[in-house]
């Protein structure tokens, strides 16, 4: 199956990965006016549940990058993606807790920021 990237990004277009400091993945619910961010533990089966790749924002937020149909799907986007964000952000190193991509000068070898891990891999 072929994937549509970048279509949950304004106009289709690639994003400029140096705005990013880390890709994420989430489940989300379509409705008829809205879609809604889920938690991973109320994913259901009713067919109406997709899965959004997120660039997670230096500034904070995420921004919507690629929907897709599995979680599958979207982990092995995710994995893509964050290979395009480590070759724009070289400074940027996986935490040797959680994998989490942080900026070790910035914050220092214990800064990470999602689970302030024990230093880098």
């Amino acid at each position: 199956m072929s994937i549509k990237h970048y279509n949950a990004t304004e106009d289709g277009v690639e994003p400029d990965w140096s705005t990013f400091d880390a890709i994420e993945v989430g489940p989300c619910a379509a409705h008829a006016d809205a879609v809604d961010s889920l938690d991973p533990s109320e994913v259901g089966g009713d067919g109406k549940i997709f899965w959004c790749v997120y660039g997670h924002c230096t500034e904070g937020g995420r921004v919507a990058i690629t929907d897709v149909k599995t979680q599958h799907q979207a982990q092995r986007v995710a994995l893509s993606y964050e290979r395009k964000l480590r070759a724009a952000r070289p400074e940027l190193r996986p935490c040797s807790r959680c994998g989490w991509l942080f900026d070790e000068v910035l914050l220092g070898p214990t800064g990470c920021p999602n689970c302030h891990g024990e230093g880098l891999t």
